[in-house]
């Protein structure tokens, strides 16, 4: 039996917890590569994050930055090259950087990484330039991953809103809104949340109060919260580092708010934690 659509696997409310891989399992290969995906899968996330732009002919691949210099040694800006010019580029080490070694693996296009996710494993797909949505999303559509990925795009205000409820069902893919909730916003957020219809929210809050007053009525209409625990980019006040220090007071504090869906650059210790959450809940 394939993977469920990821409608499926949102609607299934037997689950508790999802490990989302942000740019793969990269730690002993490269971001955002081919083998980052088989690490993640090894692991048992559900997810990867992988970001996505296009090259300057129109091709989709699977970078996070504009230049090409962290993560190949390469001071190009791969978008405003085709993509025969950086197609064949080696990647670095894990996040690559000065001094990083080279992997086996290569810059890898849009189309290369679906057709490795497929039936494998949930692709949460960043586009860098919010404009390429409907391209990329075109492109998603033409392969056979297409219902077990969703997009996404911060959503700030009202022309942001209004471009997403414009392409959202030109998509014909999940869009999952990023969005800052606030105490003083929150009612104003979750009618966001309602007009797009989002079975998933990416969120970033201001107190952990508001953590669980938007959880909470997120859950009551069958809709999961996504959030990050990236050192760098925390969506609450639990970051990667705390977490693998105290674990249960982080992560667990998350799951036990009705987070089911995380992302973090420590998948391996992630997965590792939820086994255990999920043999102390029964």
């Amino acid at each position: 039996m394939g993977l469920p659509t990821l409608h499926e696997f949102l609607a299934d409310t037997s689950w508790h917890g999802a490990v989302v891989a942000h740019r793969g399992a990269w730690h002993q290969t490269a971001e955002n590569s081919l083998k980052s995906v088989d690490d993640a899968v090894q692991l048992g996330c559900r997810f990867v994050e992988i970001d996505v732009q296009e090259t300057i002919d129109g091709v989709p691949f699977c970078l996070h930055d504009i230049s090409l210099m962290r993560t190949t040694g390469k001071a190009l800006q791969a978008a405003a090259n085709p993509w025969a010019q950086i197609a064949d580029l080696p990647l670095l080490m894990a996040d690559g950087g000065i001094g990083a070694a080279v992997s086996d693996q290569r810059l890898p296009s849009l189309a290369a990484m679906l057709d490795h996710t497929k039936d494998r494993i949930y692709v949460d797909l960043d586009v860098k330039r919010p404009h390429q949505l409907p391209a990329i999303a075109d492109a998603v559509r033409r392969t056979d991953a297409a219902a077990h990925v969703n997009l996404k795009m911060w959503v700030h205000g009202r022309a942001d809103l209004a471009f997403a409820q414009q392409i959202k069902e030109e998509l014909g893919i999940i869009l999952k809104p990023i969005l800052l909730v606030e105490r003083s916003n929150l009612d104003h957020m979750l009618e966001v949340v309602r007009s797009l219809d989002a079975p998933m929210i990416e969120a970033n809050f201001d107190r952990w109060e508001t953590v669980l007053h938007f959880t909470d009525a997120a859950w009551s209409e069958r809709r999961d919260v996504f959030v990050n625990t990236l050192d760098e980019a925390a969506s609450t006040f639990v970051v990667d580092s705390g977490a693998l220090q105290d674990p249960k007071g982080t992560w667990g504090a998350l799951l036990d708010a009705g987070v089911r869906l995380l992302q973090t650059d420590e998948p391996e210790a992630l997965s590792a934690y939820l086994q255990r959450h999920r043999r102390a809940k029964g």
